[in-house]
């Protein structure tokens, strides 16, 4: 076992002298850098043309991976994926070299930059040891775990092609706009236009967690939205669930697709007082409660299923047992931990309030400007785009928005209508789903959202530890 430092032995001799020798390489890093690349890139290409294979994990937090490093081990035949975390940033170091009898493995606190191959202090603990060793073995099930999460995405050209056209690029848009508290009506007014056509220019096809990347952030299905009302029904529903004399006999209880789910799903719906609003349904009594409240309960945490077997988990026993109040806390600590990119949306939405005029958002800043923020660190340019906004005489306002929807009409081609009033909608609820707390307030007649409570939303950005 070896601590290398950067002192006397440097990481890139180490780095090099084992990629010489492995026939497989596996990374998991939190940032790839074009310097650390090309400090590496004659052995890698050595690696390359004897047949080596090369998997690598890495994060775009903070947006410091670079494109350009990500393009170079593209063309070396890289099989790499993304990894976009629900909570915390990606930021693990892990170098793992296969050799012919044995793994050599590297953990530390490097990155792949030269930096960190040569000249930081840094500290990576180096060992050995064969396929059946523990420590070989606890570190491969890690890495085979990240590597099959849900969080972790497979890339090619196209998602570097927008990681770097639709970040880099964007932001820099975004940062030329003036807010001097006079403004060149007609630059704004461009410049504006153009940040909001480059999240409508997003293809249908780019996903993020299978929901289309230009509809924004996505939190909880367009069915309902989350009132006192919901949450109690909710509550009821894993109440019943854990009730039920089956769930106290095997830990589960099955819904299959058959008369006994549809006859299960029914005592559900009439136990927690669901209705709907339709004396004919279409759709049968499980199909509804698969898709409406089973989704919610997976997507808050309350419950996982296996095949049609369902399972509360540890949060979603809590949330049965509370009131009122504790169910709001709950729901408060999901809005609070939930993730989309790189941005906590609930706890940016927060800070935000806090730093506009009034504590107040209107619906088109958080349709224009807001809701497709990708990372925290673009509060700044959020920030400065509403305040642009707000300095537009009015009639620019209005053919903004006429201008908008005109083009959002003509980029969605066929079914365009229906695309933007789902779009509408999904906005409308998400609004709500974070108004259920006594200190947001949202108006769905005017369109306003706003921070009710200062010293509260203070709180929750302190003890969350949100920049």
């Amino acid at each position: 076992m070896q601590l290398v430092e950067n002192d006397k032995v440097k990481l890139k001799d180490v780095v090099s002298n084992l990629i010489k020798h492995s026939t497989e390489i596996r990374l998991a890093i939190a940032f790839i850098r074009k310097s650390g690349v090309d400090a590496i890139s004659s052995d890698l290409q050595a690696f390359k043309n004897r047949g080596g294979k090369l998997k690598l994990i890495f994060g775009e937090d903070f947006n410091l991976t670079d494109s350009s490093a990500l393009d170079y081990l593209l063309g070396q035949g890289a099989e790499m994926k993304v990894y976009l975390s629900r909570k915390g940033v990606y930021h693990p170091k892990i170098w793992m070299f296969k050799l012919t009898d044995k793994w050599v493995i590297v953990i530390g606190s490097s990155n792949l930059s030269k930096d960190a191959l040569t000249n930081n202090i840094e500290a990576s603990l180096v060992f050995e040891g064969i396929d059946s060793d523990v420590d070989v073995q606890t570190c491969l099930f890690a890495y085979d775990v990240l590597w099959k999460s849900d969080r972790c995405f497979p890339i090619g050209t196209e998602y570097i092609k927008n990681y770097k056209n639709e970040t880099k690029k964007y932001f820099k848009r975004r940062i030329s706009i003036n807010t001097t508290g006079t403004i060149n009506s007609v630059q704004s007014y461009n410049t504006l236009k153009d940040v909001i056509k480059s999240w409508i220019d997003i293809p249908e096809s780019d996903k993020f967690e299978k929901n289309s990347i230009w509809r924004g952030w996505y939190f909880l299905p367009n069915q309902t939205a989350i009132t006192d009302d919901y949450l109690s029904k909710l509550q009821k529903i894993l109440v019943f669930i854990k009730s039920h004399k089956q769930y106290g006999t095997t830990g589960y209880l099955d819904i299959p697709s058959n008369t006994t789910g549809e006859q299960i799903c029914k005592d559900i719906q009439t136990y927690a007082g669901i209705t709907f609003k339709r004396k004919s349904l279409k759709l049968s009594a499980r199909d509804l409660f698969v898709r409406q409240q089973k989704n919610y309960l997976e997507k808050l945490g309350f419950i996982t299923e296996e095949q049609t077997k369902i399972r509360l988990t540890d949060l979603g026993d809590k949330f049965s047992t509370v009131n009122m109040a504790g169910m709001k806390a709950i729901y408060e600590d999901i809005l609070v931990e939930y993730k989309w990119y790189e941005i906590r949306p609930f706890l940016f939405i927060l800070r935000l309030l806090l730093a506009l005029q009034d504590n107040t958002m209107l619906y088109d800043e958080f349709s224009f400007f807001v809701i497709h923020t990708k990372h925290d660190t673009e509060f700044d340019v959020v920030y400065d785009s509403i305040m642009t906004y707000r300095l537009l005489p009015p009639s620019d306002k209005t053919n903004l928005t006429r201008e908008v929807n005109t083009y959002l009409q003509s980029s969605k081609g066929t079914g365009a209508k229906m695309v933007i009033e789902d779009y509408n909608l999904k906005l409308d609820f998400f609004l709500k789903d974070i108004s259920v707390f006594d200190y947001l307030d949202y108006n769905n007649t005017t369109g306003t959202l706003k921070l009710t409570d200062i010293a509260k939303a203070q709180k929750i950005l302190i003890d969350s530890d949100y920049p």
